[in-house]
């Protein structure tokens, strides 16, 4: 006999003795103590009230009230079930699967954390707003519907494969460390926030995840790191305040579909097998893909200098895009190798002139890199000035690009000053000379009648393309 069954026999004959712990089951018990370990699925509780009730009886008796059970459901206990507002079985250890709760019609709460033997768990109760699942190592599958429930951590669930969850106020949704987990789907109008990780570059929280689904209106932040899928659901694009969608080190990603208008930071650092990027929303501030050596860089590189172009959400100087490549794809008239660059105000067309764009060029090996500041100088006086982010947390494996953005409409003199602009400069500078920044070059935008102009040399400009989603068919071609 197993071990584990030898320990729930003793725990029979422990529960049903008088006054004392017997060794074994007596003589004869053996059968009826294995249907009684049966029918209590080795619940504690369970094992206290079947043996209270058996306890000094004989074989007969003990076989008669086990028919009874097995046969006929304690109509008592059934009633007090539409009464029931919580359950605790923490660390039931033996519980291997959880009987129906449907007529639970006021269940709340659902503590199952430490159930390690529990295989499998459904629960349709409309009115369950708390659930722990913690630790529950051979739970399989996962299924829950129900209308109040407001915010699901799942963690540590080392066999769990499938997860559906249904919910009308859902709002968080964490999972950690559910490493054999193949397929998620949440159907929730409330969810705010779906994370498998809280740090992005740990490859150990669901790295099997290869479908996915989320219906939401109110979801904020996609958190996906790690994960085995290969693209992304059509649908995503349906997500109207999705804001943060994080895929860093999903590593079999290969192509990704229309993304969200309201999307505003994007990482793909790591995403080794990518490709290729669809359009950019206006609305985009970040695009960090540290390391995504497959994208085709210079095709990346015209869809950020048209989305630079088109955007006019300018309110922050954080904005910034980094992604490998070696060179800059255009020419620029304003480009050098140092430090710092100034650019003589006579040399532009000053009454146009709304932001500049910038790319530093970075050389692999850079764990650490910053970004640059401009100011505006009037008779060596500092009259402007003010600086981009500094980006970091990854070690380059080939150069990169980093792409920002310095917007003028923010100096208040700007349109005074520049009037006498045989005496102004226009200072750039990297925020830290440090080695392995290979120079930058700055692209002058000019405000026109028709939109936004990039300046690439005095006889060579870019304006922005129409975005897709605002082109006719048979007008849907690369930039």
């Amino acid at each position: 006999m197993e071990p584990r069954r030898q320990l729930l026999l003793l725990e029979v004959a422990k529960r049903i003795s008088s006054t004392r712990l017997e060794k074994q089951p007596k003589d004869g018990y053996e059968d009826i103590s294995q249907k009684v370990i049966s029918y209590c699925k080795g619940v504690p509780l369970a094992l206290t009230v079947v043996g209270a009730s058996l306890r000094s009886k004989s074989k007969e008796v003990w076989e008669c009230q086990m028919n009874k059970l097995q046969s006929i459901p304690n109509m008592k206990i059934q009633k007090n079930l539409s009464n029931l507002k919580e359950i605790n079985l923490e660390c039931s250890i033996h519980l291997t699967d959880i009987p129906d709760l449907s007529k639970a019609t006021k269940l709340e709460c659902v503590n199952l954390g430490f159930c390690r033997s529990l295989h499998k768990l459904i629960l349709c109760n409309s009115k369950l707003k708390y659930l722990e699942l913690c630790e529950c190592t051979k739970l399989g599958s996962l299924n829950i519907h129900s209308k109040c429930l407001s915010k699901l951590y799942l963690h540590d669930l080392l066999s769990l494969t499938e997860i559906s969850v249904t919910s009308n106020i859902l709002t968080t949704l964490t999972l950690f460390t559910l490493r054999k987990l193949e397929s998620l789907n949440v159907n929730s109008r409330s969810l705010k926030e779906l994370r498998l990780s809280d740090w992005p570059y740990d490859l150990s929280y669901c790295p099997f995840l290869k479908k996915i689904s989320v219906v939401s209106d109110e979801i904020t932040i996609l958190t996906l790191c790690a994960t085995s899928i290969t693209s992304l659901p059509s649908s995503i694009s349906s997500l109207p305040k999705l804001t943060n969608l994080n895929l860093s080190n999903c590593r079999n990603l290969l192509a990704l579909p229309e993304l969200p208008r309201s999307l505003r930071l994007f990482w793909l650092d790591n995403c080794k097998n990518l490709v290729s990027l669809p359009e950019l929303p206006s609305s985009l501030d970040l695009l960090s893909a540290l390391n995504c050596i497959s994208l085709e860089t210079e095709m990346c590189q015209r869809l950020v200098l048209q989305h630079l172009l088109r955007s006019n959400s300018y309110g922050r100087d954080s904005k910034y895009f980094v992604f490998p490549a070696d060179h800059v794809i255009k020419e620029c008239e304003f480009h050098t190798k140092e430090h710092s660059m100034s650019i003589p105000a006579s040399s532009l067309n000053i009454s146009h002139l709304c932001r500049f764009i910038y790319c530093i060029i970075l050389s692999k090996e850079l764990h650490y890199f910053f970004g640059m500041s401009v100011s505006i100088y009037q008779d060596d006086a500092k009259l402007w000035h003010t600086r981009g982010p500094s980006v970091g947390g990854e070690t380059l494996i080939s150069d990169h690009v980093m792409f920002g953005y310095h917007d003028l409409s923010k100096f208040d003199g700007m349109s005074e000053v520049l009037h006498h602009s045989r005496d102004v400069q226009i200072i750039f500078q990297l925020l830290e000379e440090q080695k392995g920044q290979k120079g930058f070059v700055v692209f002058p935008v000019y405000a026109t009648t028709s939109g936004f102009k990039l300046q690439i040399s005095e006889s060579q400009s870019i304006q922005p393309k129409q975005p897709l989603h605002q082109r006719g068919e048979g007008l849907n071609q690369k930039l």
